[in-house]
């Protein structure tokens, strides 16, 4: 299944600086899952505000009626 085991690639070489010229090291998966649940807390904010938006616009156009 997708998703699931580690995820492997993340910091593979033992020094990243000599790596084509890179000056940082690569991004730590720690790093990487803090961010994805970043990212979907803010997309999960996102459609609530959506939904409330919509809902209130639903209530706006009865009254209108």
């Amino acid at each position: 299944m997708r998703g699931h085991g580690p995820i492997r690639g993340l910091l593979e070489y033992e020094s990243t600086s000599k790596l084509h010229g890179v000056s940082e090291p690569l991004i730590e998966r720690q790093e990487v899952v803090a961010l994805l649940f970043n990212v979907s807390d803010i997309a999960i904010t996102l459609t609530s505000i959506e939904r409330f938006l919509t809902e209130d616009d639903g209530e706006a156009e009865a009254d209108e009626s």
